[in-house]
């Protein structure tokens, strides 16, 4: 990593620490919560392997009759079956803030709507997504179990497997449980 970088991340990281709004301290019925969610924002892993993967998770949440906001970088967008794109947020590297993080307009874009649930599928840490959940207005934030993600997630799956695709079957059956 260059110092340059190292900079920018300790950067966001600062700005992510100014942000943090509270602690996930009060008590939630998460099945209950995930059971009358309508609106679902998920946004798509970075890494390409596990974006393949994790289309399983949009397929359920389709058959679960939610209405899903997907969040990707533009260029995959061609990857999402074309009737679960009706309400995708694409963004590209012009989006992107010098320290890595959603600019302004992309953060608008998520705060527009109110959503129920956000799931970040991404299983590595990932400051620009992590950045993203905190932003939302979400009372129920699931994401996988990484350093920090106490920050950003109030439901946590944490899952040894280090396989893509047995890691997103995990999460489905976690939220089928729901």
């Amino acid at each position: 990593m260059s110092i340059s970088d190292f900079l920018k991340s300790i950067a966001a990281k600062y700005k992510i620490n100014q942000s943090i709004k509270h602690k996930f301290s009060e008590k939630m019925d998460f099945s209950y919560q995930f059971k009358k969610a309508n609106t679902i924002l998920v946004l798509m892993p970075e890494e390409e392997v596990d974006f393949h993967h994790s289309i399983k998770l949009l397929d359920y949440l389709n058959q679960q009759s939610k209405n899903v906001t997907i969040m990707t970088k533009d260029f995959r967008v061609s990857l999402i079956n074309p009737k679960l794109r009706q309400g995708l947020i694409e963004y590209e590297i012009r989006d992107i803030s010098k320290i890595k993080l959603p600019k302004k307009k992309l953060l608008a874009k998520l705060c527009e709507k109110n959503f129920d649930v956000v799931i970040d599928l991404n299983r590595n840490e990932n400051l620009f997504y992590s950045f993203a959940v905190l932003q939302t207005k979400s009372k129920l934030k699931i994401g996988f179990k990484k350093k920090n993600s106490d920050k950003f997630y109030n439901f946590q799956v944490a899952f040894n497997g280090k396989e893509p695709e047995e890691t997103y079957k995990y999460l489905v059956n976690c939220l089928q449980m729901f």
